[in-house]
């Protein structure tokens, strides 16, 4: 599944990653959702987890070497699957023709960036309607988070942050780290 995320918390993230040397960070995120189960060809050793502050929930793993975020762990997707932010890291897909089914957490795009907002699949910027099929969103999270995930070949971000622990950004809840 494909989305567009305006929460602070992935905007917050991809904009430290940009202040580091990463990529360039977006104003709405491209998020795409996977099975949660991958193996590092190679570089695992130039990876680390961070949170954005103690109370956070995702933990997100970036490349020590170019700051690419390259995938986010949420105790919500239960292990079954993993969030890669599409601005965050050269995303290479077979199919990156796969639209976007939702527009979500928009509330948290200030208000004078609004204009900036691009249409959702050629509907125009509501301001008071900027959440789009939410309920798409929610039916695939319902119907994958029942899935029962088989034991294979490979890791989970459960199982690396785990293993590797996280370190706190101490960064402060809404603040914009970029202009």
């Amino acid at each position: 599944m494909r989305l567009e995320c305006g929460c602070c918390d992935c905007r917050q993230a991809l904009q430290w990653a940009e202040v580091e040397g990463g990529p360039k960070s977006p104003l709405i995120v491209d998020a795409c959702y996977f099975l949660n189960r991958f193996t590092f060809l190679k570089g695992k050793e130039l990876t680390k987890w961070y949170k954005l502050r103690e109370s956070g929930s995702s933990v997100r793993c970036v490349a020590t070497c170019c700051k690419s975020t390259l995938m986010v762990h949420h105790p919500f997707y239960r292990e079954k699957v993993v969030m890669v932010m599409a601005d965050g890291c050269k995303l290479n897909l077979p199919d990156m023709s796969m639209e976007p089914v939702s527009r979500v957490q928009m509330k948290d795009v200030p208000t004078d960036k609004i204009s900036l907002v691009k249409p959702f699949k050629g509907q125009p910027v509501d301001p008071q309607a900027l959440d789009i099929n939410v309920d798409g969103m929610m039916r695939f999270f319902m119907k994958e988070l029942d899935k029962e995930v088989e034991e294979g070949e490979g890791s989970s971000t459960g199982k690396e942050v785990e293993e590797h622990g996280w370190t706190n950004l101490g960064a402060e809840h809404y603040k914009w780290l970029l202009l």
